[in-house]
C-alpha cells in the first residue's frame, strides 16, 4: 500500500446540494484531495434522491475516483465527519487505500430446505478477513449470512449495515458499475484490515414496525 507524500490514507466527505452533480463533484473533489485517484476501496451514501439520480451519483463517483472497488445505498440519512443529514438531499463519500480489496454480490437462492446465500468468496485465506455488507432486508436473509459465517468461517468478520426501503423493490445498492435492488453487496478487506470494529446505538420497534 503507497501514498503519495501529503496524501492520507483515507479521506471523507458530505455534500447537503440538492443538485446530484454540485454534490458529487463537492464529495469527490474533498476526497481526491485527501487520498488522491485510484483508492482501493470507496462507500457510497446518498439520501433524498430519486432513482435516476442515484444511478447517475453512483457512475459519477467511480468515474472521478477511480476505486478498485465501490459499494454503497441509497438511505434516509447520512453521515460524514460532523454532518448528519436524515431525509434532505445529502451524498457521503468515504474512500481509503486498504491494499486490494474485493466486491462482493450476494443474493438468497431458493432451495429444498429454504434459502441459502449465494455469492460468498470461495478463497478468504488463513487469517481474519472482514466483509462491508450492505443488505436489503425484505429480499436477504442477514441474520442467516451471520450464523452460517459464524459456523464455516468463524475468521471473517460480517460488518455493515441495512438499507432502509419503504416497499419492496425501492432500495438501491451500488456495487461498481451497477445499481441493484435486491440482495446485498460489500466489500472483502485484505488481511489486517478493519479487524477492530464497533457497534452504533440501535432500537427494537415497539408495534407496527418503523424504519430505525
Amino acid at each position: 500500500m503507497s501514498v503519495t507524500p501529503g496524501r492520507s490514507t483515507f479521506g471523507a466527505a458530505v455534500s447537503v446540494h440538492p443538485e446530484p452533480a454540485a454534490a458529487v463533484g463537492e464529495v469527490a473533489g474533498a476526497v481526491l484531495e485527501r487520498t488522491g485517484p485510484g483508492p482501493d476501496v470507496a462507500l457510497l451514501f446518498v439520501s433524498g434522491h430519486d432513482d435516476d439520480a442515484v444511478d447517475d451519483i453512483a457512475d459519477a463517483v467511480r468515474q472521478v475516483l477511480r476505486p478498485g472497488a465501490l459499494a454503497g445505498a441509497r438511505t434516509v440519512g447520512v453521515i460524514g465527519g460532523p454532518v448528519e443529514v436524515e431525509d434532505d438531499p445529502a451524498v457521503s463519500v468515504w474512500a481509503g487505500r486498504t491494499g486490494p480489496a474485493e466486491a462482493v454480490r450476494l443474493e438468497a437462492v431458493r432451495t429444498h430446505d429454504g434459502v441459502a446465500v449465494g455469492g460468498m468468496p470461495t478463497e478468504l485465506g488463513s487469517g481474519r478477513r472482514t466483509l462491508l455488507l450492505l443488505s436489503d432486508p425484505l429480499t436477504f436473509p442477514t441474520e442467516a449470512l451471520v450464523a452460517a459465517t459464524n459456523d464455516r468461517h468463524p475468521e471473517l468478520a460480517v460488518v455493515g449495515g441495512l438499507a432502509t426501503p419503504s416497499v419492496r423493490g425501492t432500495t438501491r445498492l451500488v456495487l461498481d458499475d451497477r445499481v441493484h435492488h435486491d440482495g446485498a453487496v460489500g466489500v472483502l478487506l485484505p488481511e489486517g484490515i478493519g479487524e477492530t470494529t464497533v457497534v452504533s446505538q440501535g432500537c427494537r420497534p415497539v408495534g407496527e414496525p418503523f424504519i430505525v
